[in-house]
């Protein structure tokens, strides 16, 4: 009988686990970044078009995913910054490295450098980590 309550409140703890990796953590942190986020000052005039006037306005140059052409786009002051949760961060996202062959559960990231990031990463909401997305 002991052992059926032990079997039963390890699978509500690990249902419970599941559940806020994939739906409550993410959600709540969403909900305080929009709670929280500040008018960070970003360019909100027009995108310069050419790679010197980009420079100088403090944006980066270069191609964008796998966009033909190159753009100008205006990294986060807290890039690179390490974070627990997205709302901690300017363009709500805590990425964490995604490594497919030995997921991890629990893990810190870095704040993202651009509003859209490409290539394979995952999120970090409150030190789990969410679903991992590769964007081309």
């Amino acid at each position: 009988m002991k052992i059926l309550k032990i079997i039963f409140w390890i699978t509500v703890i690990l249902i419970a686990l599941a559940f806020s990796r994939t739906w409550l953590l993410p959600a709540l942190d969403n909900g305080l970044y929009k709670l929280l986020a500040k008018n960070v000052s970003q360019n909100t005039g027009p995108v310069p078009d050419n790679q010197e006037q980009c420079v100088a306005e403090g944006g980066d140059w270069g191609r964008a995913g796998l966009a033909p052409k190159e753009t100008c786009r205006f990294p986060a002051a807290d890039a690179g910054k390490y974070c627990l949760a997205g709302f901690q961060c300017q363009f709500g996202q805590c990425l964490g490295k995604l490594n497919l062959r030995k997921p991890a559960v629990f893990a810190t990231g870095v704040c993202a450098r651009y509003p859209v990031t490409f290539g394979c990463s995952q999120t970090v909401h409150f030190g789990l980590t969410g679903s991992g997305i590769c964007r081309d």
